[in-house]
């Protein structure tokens, strides 16, 4: 056997180039592990649902929820108690600013938010204190929305 002929060096690199080629679309184009989209949500939101229903958590635990809205309209999930729903409510239009619902690590009994837009996927992480009554249920206090029925219970596991 002789050395190969520069036509058969030339098929051999671009078949190379070919394959190297193939590899980098096909890498460039697969979705990353921790992508926007989150294909399998935990929660997901409609007009006027939350789903599952009840949710189960357990208590002095961390839970990172993925949540989407299926809906045709902008939702929250606001992970809250009847307490904060009814002062809520009782603040009518004005009160829904969620710019004072912040991610609560402790019992300071503070709602834990989220807002989608239609068709928005997101993480939302929610601490779960010790007490069962600082979080009680999952809604939605978009203007209406709650009143229509959009609210999940918080059920508590016992380990």
């Amino acid at each position: 056997m002789g050395r190969p002929n520069s036509r058969t060096r030339a098929k051999v690199g671009l078949t190379f180039v070919a394959i190297v080629a193939t590899l980098a679309i096909t890498a460039c184009s697969a979705a990353p592990a921790n992508d926007e989209e989150h294909d399998d949500p935990d929660i997901v939101l409609t007009e006027f649902a939350v789903s599952p229903d009840p949710i189960v958590v357990a208590t002095d635990t961390r839970i990172v929820f993925t949540v989407r809205n299926d809906g045709g309209i902008f939702h929250e999930l606001r992970f809250t108690n009847a307490e904060r729903i009814a002062d809520h409510l009782g603040e009518g239009d004005e009160g829904h600013d969620s710019d004072n619902a912040e991610h609560s690590e402790d019992e300071t009994g503070q709602d834990v938010v989220i807002e989608l837009d239609p068709g928005e996927s997101g993480q939302v992480e929610l601490v779960v204190p010790e007490s069962e009554d600082v979080y009680t249920e999952a809604v939605c206090l978009v203007p209406g929305h709650y009143e229509a029925g959009m609210a999940a219970s918080l059920v508590y596991a016992r380990p």
